[in-house]
């Protein structure tokens, strides 16, 4: 969406939004004379098949039954409830057209690898190390955390594989391979312009940096989480470790040992993530994680000990009970999206009510609109300073009458946008005792700018904020 001479930092989901690209050159070829809306609408139910299409086809190739035998069915079940296990987040992610709907994919074909490196015995042949380089190429490509996952596969290979010498030449070839996946995704990414590849490697190692180790924040964030009903996943993660280092003690043979050493190193390093970052989407990225170990696990054990087999229909009757508890929280949702959709549809229409251009101020992302605006902002913008939007032609053609103005007051002190070029204002206020008319005051210390020719009349309801939007008065036809 943007022009592709001009370089912006997209942090990850690289593979995903080149999919998603392709999905709006589908939609320019079909129906290009389609209004933003319906259109937005269209392509956010065909990301979300795509995403869920392709978890199906990993969920087929990670259970086979010659690896999971008939574990198959209660191990499904399982991964199901990631779906709706309220811990998780599961039923509000995998909703957004985004690279979240890919995580359980990722998750499946990493249990489905570890799962064939497990069947063949203590010499893995050198297809095991292409698909674990493909693997970790692809799987970077759509969320950097879930590198994870390919770290712990190569830990199990290497600390599995015998003799030493051929564990480490394979090891080699995976690495080599998955850099060079990952660089043509980026290549992808920034298609025409190899020389902003480089640019992105220097920038996100500088990101990388920036995360830092666990600090003040990261406590407070997680006594957060044991405050607002996160606990048990987090609990769930945190006690997989000592789980798998029980396990290690039955263990028997170099395979069986090295496969909850290898687990247990990657819940410690999922720990750090849900800590670190606290986010729905990182929960999930967990519980994925959680649901890969179990399913592991439990086709190893179940070879040597017969109640084993049990283990994925406990833990699957557990999930569907906690399920049964928050069946009221699922309704509560989709109650929720039907409200919001039909909200959003007010938003539309008064945005295309107004005879010129519309100003979305927003100073912050915590102002950030979260509807079809959120979007286009987001997404025709640089992330690392939503200075200015792209000026591609779809870009251009998708916004329309909006234009967006974000930044602190720093930004506008000294070059305060000119208010009379627009025929309204639009902005958000979160809930809270603020109310429209003192966040009109704010806005205008924000932007160094007088609003009182745009008149504000009750809001629209986004949950968990107003969306309001202020046509200009009718006898005060410019800002005082």
């Amino acid at each position: 969406m943007h022009e592709p001479e001009r370089y912006l930092f997209l942090a990850q989901g690289h593979l995903v939004t080149f999919f998603h690209e392709l999905l709006q050159v589908v939609l320019d070829g079909f129906i290009a004379a389609v209004p933003l809306q319906p259109r937005i609408d269209i392509f956010a139910r065909l990301a979300i098949v795509l995403g869920h299409g392709f978890t199906l086809c990993a969920l087929a190739w990670a259970l086979r039954p010659a690896l999971f035998g008939g574990l198959r069915i209660p191990l499904a079940a399982l991964w199901a409830t990631l779906y709706y296990i309220d811990v998780w987040d599961g039923y509000y992610v995998l909703l957004s057209p985004d690279y979240h709907t890919w995580i359980p994919g990722a998750g499946l074909l990493f249990t489905g690898l570890m799962a064939r490196a497990v069947a063949d015995g203590g010499a893995l042949p050198v297809a095991r190390y292409v698909q674990l380089g493909l693997f970790g190429g692809l799987v970077v490509g759509v969320k950097i955390t879930l590198g994870a996952l390919p770290a712990v596969a190569s830990a199990f290979f290497l600390i599995a594989d015998r003799p030493v010498s051929r564990a480490r030449r394979g090891f080699l070839l995976a690495v080599i391979l998955g850099e060079a996946i990952a660089l043509a995704v980026l290549a992808l990414s920034y298609w025409g312009h190899a020389g902003h590849v480089p640019t992105y490697v220097l920038r996100f190692a500088q990101f990388l940096v920036s995360a830092g180790p666990i600090d003040a924040m990261s406590v407070g964030k997680l006594q957060a989480i044991f405050t607002n009903g996160r606990a048990s996943g987090l609990v769930a993660i945190g006690l997989l470790p000592f789980a798998m280092l029980a396990y290690l003690a039955f263990a028997k043979g170099r395979m069986e040992r090295a496969l909850p050493a290898a687990l247990a190193a990657g819940a410690l390093l999922y720990v750090y993530f849900v800590v670190k970052r606290f986010t729905p989407v990182t929960f999930l990225e967990a519980g994925v994680f959680l649901a890969a170990a179990v399913s592991l696990a439990a086709a190893v054990a179940s070879s040597r000990w017969r109640w084993a087999r049990f283990a994925p229909l406990v833990a699957v009757a557990a999930a569907i009970g906690c399920g049964a508890a928050q069946t009221h929280t699922l309704a509560a949702t989709l109650s929720n999206l039907h409200a919001n959709h039909a909200a959003q549809e007010r938003l539309q229409a008064a945005v295309a009510a107004v005879p010129g251009r519309v100003a979305f101020l927003i100073p912050t992302n915590q102002y950030q609109f979260l509807s079809l605006e959120g979007a286009l902002f987001k997404g025709t913008s640089d992330l690392e300073t939503r200075a200015e939007v792209g000026q591609s032609p779809l870009s251009v053609r998708l916004l329309g009458n909006r234009e967006f103005l974000f930044g602190e007051r720093a930004r506008y002190e000294h070059r305060p946008p000119a208010m009379t070029d627009y025929g309204a204002i639009a902005f958000t206020v979160p809930d809270g005792p603020e109310g429209i008319p003192g966040r009109v005051k704010a806005l205008e210390r924000n932007y160094n700018v007088s609003l009182a020719g745009f008149a504000c009349g009750d809001g629209i309801d986004l949950g968990g904020r107003l969306a309001v939007v202020c046509p200009r008065g009718p006898n005060n036809r410019r800002a005082q």
